[in-house]
């Protein structure tokens, strides 16, 4: 990784290394791009990191950061307390994908004001970003406050977590009823979204092309019965007909960007066949005649909607992040959006990405103009 690119990184971390003795030699070590990174906790303990950590090592100093208190036991095992109705105990050696994710949840959501109980004694006063994290059958279960769980091992925290629920970035108009109401999720991931718009009363139908990101989705619908009737989840791409060829980090199944349209992975690429249908193919293969809210989050795929397939859709929410190519910008898309008589917004939810244009990464929601 290049020097500008690591000094962006310590950008993010600089306001949490303090908890740490050595921020000197942390510092050096991500400027030079180690392949370890090391951190000594402020009572001697020392934990090591990956440099593919690295979002799960902001996380930690940022939970440190946040605690009331925390300790590290003879077993190195952290205790870390936010309350005194929430205490977490985090293994310091030979961390889990679950633990990881336990981290990043707890910061990301945190960061974002809410707070954690671990039973449901507190849990009956809570506020509606208060989240229960137990554990059953030795899987650590999330519970929001209205009532929607997830397997902690299969989400992606930032997504799945923090933004469609804490941040509640999804949230267009509250007045809206949307109690029989059609939705396509196109790039649902773990399934965060189409359980968001069916705990609303919608019918969702939600395409994920990833498999590994479809099975998450599967589990965690299947941990929330009274939605699954109304959410039918499809193993498939939208935006071209045909097998599609996806490129994906090879070294992560859950939580990392997939797309059919471009590889940002680099040389640590793997591809996958998938099975794709066009917008235009979705609607006549899956009987769907009219949409209340298109949701897309695919990476590149939202360049393949056209006028005459927006024609029977009253909304659509479009997560569009920069692309090089001139021929797949921001404001083509809203140009061919408001064409089609949408009125368009983009607006802007991840922090992280506070360094950039609205223009070249946004959130983009468009509502039909009626005639």
């Amino acid at each position: 990784m290049s020097f500008s690119k690591n000094l962006g990184l310590l950008y993010y971390l600089f306001p949490f290394i303090f908890v740490t003795k050595n921020k000197i030699s942390l510092i050096l070590s991500i400027l030079r791009g180690a392949k370890y990174h090391k951190i000594k906790l402020l009572d001697g303990t020392v934990v090591k990191f990956h440099y593919l950590q690295f979002n799960t090592m902001l996380a930690f100093l940022g939970i440190l950061t946040f605690a009331n208190s925390y300790s590290v036991k003879q077993d190195r095992k952290l205790e870390v307390v936010f309350g005194k109705r929430s205490k977490f105990t985090i293994p310091l050696d030979n961390m889990t994908f679950e633990d990881s994710n336990l981290i990043l949840t707890l910061f990301g959501c945190l960061r974002h004001g809410a707070d954690f109980v671990t039973n449901e004694e507190d849990f009956r006063y809570r506020r509606d970003k208060t989240i229960k994290i137990t554990e059953e059958n030795g899987k650590k279960i999330l519970e929001l406050a209205n009532g929607i769980k997830f397997y902690i091992d299969s989400i992606h925290p930032g997504n799945t977590i923090t933004a469609t629920f804490t941040q509640d970035i999804h949230t267009m108009n509250r007045e809206k009823n949307w109690s029989g109401k059609t939705v396509i999720d196109v790039g649902p991931e773990c399934g965060d979204t189409p359980l968001y718009y069916a705990n609303l009363g919608a019918r969702v139908y939600a395409f994920e092309p990833i498999k590994a990101h479809y099975d998450a989705m599967i589990k965690n619908i299947e941990l929330n019965p009274h939605l699954a009737e109304r959410i039918t989840p499809i193993n498939a791409a939208i935006g071209k007909d045909g097998m599609l060829t996806f490129y994906q980090n090879a070294k992560a199944n859950i939580a990392e960007m997939a797309s059919y349209v471009y590889n940002v992975h680099g040389k640590d690429v793997k591809t996958t066949q998938v099975k794709g249908y066009s917008f235009r193919s979705l609607f006549t293969e899956f009987k769907i005649s009219h949409v209340d809210l298109f949701k897309i989050d695919c990476k590149g795929c939202e360049f393949e909607l056209t006028p005459d397939v927006l024609e029977n859709v009253d909304a659509v929410k479009i997560s569009n992040t920069y692309d090089e190519n001139p021929e797949r910008r921001q404001e083509k898309l809203i140009d061919m959006l408001e064409s089609a008589g949408f009125r368009c917004v983009a607006y802007r939810v991840n922090p992280n990405r506070d360094r950039q244009s609205t223009s070249k990464t946004a959130q983009i929601y468009g509502i039909k103009v009626p005639k």
